[in-house]
């Protein structure tokens, strides 16, 4: 099975119910008080593990 298209994933955030722990991340790393480069670098090894779980699951059929 192939992996859903990076889009797709993005649109489905939004109405997903994990969509709400995606923004909750997002606004969480925002209130810390850090530069923008700092939450980028924070963020992108959580989303990244996210993405990477989800191929992982996607690939054996455990996601629709």
């Amino acid at each position: 099975m192939m992996a859903a298209p990076p889009a797709r994933i993005v649109r489905a955030a939004d109405s997903h119910p994990a969509g709400e722990g995606l923004r909750w991340i997002a606004s969480g790393f925002g209130a810390r008080g850090l530069t923008d480069q700092d939450i980028l670098e924070r963020e992108f090894i959580v989303y990244d593990a996210l993405y990477a779980e989800c191929k992982h699951r996607s690939s054996r059929g455990l996601v629709a």
